[in-house]
């Protein structure tokens, strides 16, 4: 949801259809608790894992825990500091945090997409058998080989429009997993 959310306002933004500052709380508000989301879906898709897959599941938990370490600290610096000073025209305060091409912030921000991109890419061999675990498996694989082209759009922009398939592969990836679980919970009950 989260994602979608987030997916939904950087096109809008892209479309400059967001009045400025608004962009940014838009942007950053989803992708907060996005992070700390993505963290319980790795930990659902550990615990799902057979024994013999679970290396992979853990190392893409470790992934998914540090993404959520360094997109936390970017998303909650940009709304409880930088925001604020941008409200009150007082930018240039926290020049070193705002969040622009080439920033100190953005390179937070692109290690920590990285760090997401690798887990979903460790996590896909956890996923075999029928057709909604392939789907699953080759969406988290498709978002998975991102990860060069979100860390380098840093030093590359032009790598940015490769990147932003994360815009597609991130969301199918994660409601691929809970159609998954869903399934499950039914069958259970």
């Amino acid at each position: 949801m989260f994602a979608i959310i987030y997916s939904v306002a950087q096109i809008a933004d892209v479309l400059g259809l967001l009045p400025a500052v608004w962009n940014l709380v838009l942007l950053f508000a989803p992708s907060l608790p996005l992070s700390w989301c993505f963290v319980v879906l790795m930990v659902s898709i550990h615990y799902y894992a057979p024994t013999e897959r679970r290396v992979w599941s853990h190392i893409g938990l470790i992934f998914a825990t540090m993404y959520a370490v360094f997109a936390s600290i970017v998303y909650f610096v940009e709304l409880t500091v930088v925001v604020p000073h941008m409200f009150s025209g007082e930018a240039e305060k926290v020049g070193l945090f705002l969040f622009i091409p080439g920033s100190f912030m953005t390179g937070l921000d692109a290690l920590a997409y990285c760090f997401m991109s690798l887990a979903t890419l460790f996590a896909a061999p956890v996923f075999g058998g029928g057709k909604l675990q392939r789907w699953i498996r080759w969406a988290f694989i498709a978002n998975g080989v991102l990860a060069p082209a979100i860390l380098l759009v840093q030093v590359l922009p032009g790598l940015l429009i490769l990147g932003a398939l994360w815009l597609v592969t991130f969301p199918l990836s994660a409601v691929l997993a809970i159609v998954l679980f869903k399934r499950l919970s039914l069958e259970a009950a």
